[in-house]
């Protein structure tokens, strides 16, 4: 395994952990501050690499903090580069949301939300 130290704009910094033979990223580490104030060695690990459309991705990415795992995620599958809709990612038209947002109001707009009708 090799140890790299990265720097990002000149104050953070991480080490990743690499497969000297397959070049795969085996874990990040870094030391951050908790809420208060203490140092605390923050560890992403990557296993379970697969091929997705030939290129090597982890499956499994377990983050542990000062050496206990507080969480792992598991993929099940990834697609690459799926073909989407160019209007998936547009900017809804103003008038259709405030006419869908008046016409779903079962409320009356002059009272306020939970005001009592006794």
């Amino acid at each position: 395994m090799l140890r790299v130290l990265v720097t990002r704009r000149l104050v953070d910094t991480f080490s990743l952990i690499v497969d000297e033979e397959t070049c795969l990223i085996h874990m990040r580490v870094e030391q951050r501050q908790s809420a208060g104030g203490r140092a605390i060695r923050v560890a992403t690990q990557y296993t379970d690499y697969r091929p997705v459309e030939g290129v090597l991705i982890p499956h499994t990415i377990t983050l542990s903090i000062d050496g206990k795992a507080t969480q792992q995620t598991k993929i099940a599958r990834i697609v690459a580069n799926s073909e989407k809709d160019g209007s998936l990612f547009r900017r809804p038209d103003p008038e259709a949301a405030a006419a869908s947002a008046s016409g779903s109001k079962s409320t009356d707009a002059s009272e306020p939300v939970g005001a009592d009708k006794r």
